[in-house]
C-alpha cells in the first residue's frame, strides 16, 4: 500500500487543486492521502467526495505552527474533530 500523508494543497502553499492531488495519487498507485495544508482544512469540502469516487481513501489533516520552547515547529495532526470549536479557531475551513 502507498500512501502520502503530508500533501499541501492550493488552500496553502501548493499550485495543486485536490482534484489534481487525488489525480496523481491515483496515476502513482497511492491509495491513502492526507492534505496537510498550513492552518486549514479547505480542501476538506470537496476532498473525500474526490477520492471516493477514485477509490482513494483520504485522512483529515492540517498542518500547524506551534511554539515549542520558545521556537515555531511545525506540527502535524489527523484525524481531529473537525468541529471542535477551540480547535476551529487555529484552523479556519476556508483557508482564511
Amino acid at each position: 500500500m502507498k500512501v502520502d500523508l503530508h500533501i499541501h494543497s492550493i488552500y496553502s502553499d501548493s499550485s495543486r487543486s485536490p482534484e489534481e492531488i487525488v489525480t496523481l495519487a491515483k496515476e502513482r498507485n497511492v491509495s491513502l492521502i492526507s492534505i496537510c495544508d498550513h492552518a486549514t482544512i479547505g480542501a476538506y469540502d470537496i476532498l473525500p467526495r474526490i477520492c471516493s469516487v477514485n477509490n482513494i481513501k483520504c485522512v483529515l489533516g492540517v498542518e500547524l505552527g506551534v511554539m515549542w520552547d520558545g521556537e515555531e515547529i511545525h506540527m502535524l495532526a489527523y484525524n481531529f474533530d473537525k468541529n471542535n470549536e477551540q480547535l476551529n479557531t487555529f484552523i479556519p475551513t476556508n483557508g482564511e
